[in-house]
């Protein structure tokens, strides 16, 4: 039989491992302009695949689609691994699963850096802007990595890329009416506003 702490610390790795994390903001600089590819969209009740058709919203193709909040959301991390010795800076965000717009900006998460070996492990959680993006490490600690090591070739390999899904709350009269996925057969980003 296993040793308690040791059937705890297996569980918990396999838990981390599967556990999204998401962004209550858009990915990118600038606020996106989003345009229906498709004719007819299928509106979700909640960001998820899973949820409730809210309802199937008809749109021309081309047309501006209006959205008051938005899920990027990790599906599967992405893996880097430090090629030599490096530091690892940015925002120590904690073991955060799901981050609002409102902590995002509220100044809140000291900075940090990190020392890493090669041949450290990091997962890649998803792009921000700017050169940033969040990575975990240590277990469960989410970093708001500045700049992001996906972008310094000579300390990080990529190992895989994240999966991610980007979902908007369309508004008609501007009241919500349903999350749509965005994919390349329902709505794409043909612009951004700043």
């Amino acid at each position: 039989m296993l040793f308690p702490a040791l059937l705890t610390l297996l569980l918990t790795n396999i838990v981390q491992v599967d556990v999204p994390f998401e962004i209550a903001l858009w990915p990118g600089e600038g606020r996106p302009v989003v345009q229906s590819v498709a004719s007819v969209l299928e509106l979700r009740e909640q960001p998820f695949g899973s949820a409730k058709i809210a309802l199937k919203f008809v749109a021309a193709p081309g047309q501006r689609l209006q959205f008051d909040e938005t899920r990027f959301r990790t599906t599967r991390p992405g893996h880097l691994h430090a090629v030599v010795a490096t530091t690892l800076r940015g925002r120590r965000l904690g073991s955060i699963r799901i981050l609002s717009r409102a902590d995002y900006y509220s100044g809140k998460f000291p900075d940090t850096e990190i020392n890493l070996n090669a041949g450290d492990a990091v997962e890649y959680l998803q792009y921000r802007a700017e050169g940033t993006c969040f990575v975990r490490i240590d277990g469960g600690v989410v970093i708001d990595s500045d700049p992001c090591p996906h972008d310094n070739r000579d300390a990080f390999r990529l190992v895989t890329e994240p999966a991610v899904e980007w979902w908007v709350r369309l508004v008609s009269d501007d009241k919500p009416i349903g999350w749509l996925l965005l994919t390349d057969k329902t709505a794409k980003v043909v612009d951004r506003e700043f």
